[in-house]
């Protein structure tokens, strides 16, 4: 899978949900290139997967995953502590490849099945592997490809960057840290405040306020995506330091301390 999108819809509590776009991580093999981490962020013990695209142990193949799925191998580098319980080969764009909830990936003779997932249920893709919505859709991940895991300071990110959630169960990628109000991202990016975590640079859609979005870095820079009730809306951000324009009231959100989104105008 190339590329990714944010970890989770704008419908909490009325706030952004302070996932962004992923840049990499693939969701097919711990092989992946791009400083993904080949080791897990658990502790000992068999890893006993659940789902196509859970992680699983290279050393064991067929008795970590043959319960998975007919066909299931686990896929792993070389060397490689933990893999992927994938099945290869089948027809691209087609579902239940591998049983109710699973989709085939990629193009040609370079095709894996993997399993769906929904990305408001953390634990949902079994042990030691997240939910992570890529360009594809959601689709189960092993964690132990991810750059970062949030709130682990084993799986931190280097200085100066920030560990942004791209997924369930703390699936994150590094991205660096930025100033929300002075917006000091680089070209076709911008400054997204994130939830358990400091504000960190992602790359923009740049839609403008009042377009509708579901991710929170379809917004341009200084705008979030809010959910209005009726959908979500690109709306400026605010705060006590940063009033709203035109006069409308701020509204502070619950799950971004010290964040809040302008009433919509006309609102």
């Amino acid at each position: 899978s190339s590329g990714g999108n944010n970890g989770s819809t704008s419908s909490s509590g009325g706030a952004n949900n302070g996932s962004t776009s992923s840049s990499g991580g693939n969701n097919g093999s711990t092989s992946s290139s791009g400083g993904n981490n080949a080791s897990s962020s658990g502790g000992g013990g068999a890893i006993n997967p659940t789902k196509l695209g859970g992680a699983c142990d290279p050393e064991l193949d067929q008795e970590s995953c043959g319960a998975v799925a007919t066909g299931a191998t686990c896929n792993a580098a070389p060397g490689d502590p933990i893999g992927t319980c994938i099945i290869l080969g089948c027809t691209a764009g087609t579902d239940d490849c591998g049983g109710t909830g699973t989709t085939c990936q990629g193009s040609g003779n370079q095709t894996l099945c993997i399993a769906t997932c929904d990305l408001q249920t953390e634990g949902g893709c079994g042990p030691e592997t997240a939910c992570v919505n890529y360009q594809e859709g959601p689709l189960c991940t092993p964690l132990a490809i991810a750059e970062c895991v949030v709130d682990d300071p084993n799986r931190a990110c280097g200085e100066g960057q920030v560990c942004q959630a791209v997924g369930t169960d703390g699936f994150g990628q590094c991205a660096a840290g930025c100033d929300v109000w002075t917006q000091n991202c680089g070209e076709n990016q911008a400054c997204y405040p994130m939830q358990n975590a400091d504000p960190s640079c992602a790359p923009t859609q740049g839609k403008a306020e009042g377009e509708s979005c579901v991710y929170i870095n379809e917004c341009a820079a200084g705008l979030l995506c809010v959910n209005t009730g009726a959908g979500g809306s690109c709306l400026p951000i605010c705060n006590e330091e940063h009033a709203c324009p035109d006069a409308r009231q701020c509204q502070m959100f619950n799950n971004l301390p010290g964040y809040g989104a302008c009433a919509a105008a006309g609102g």
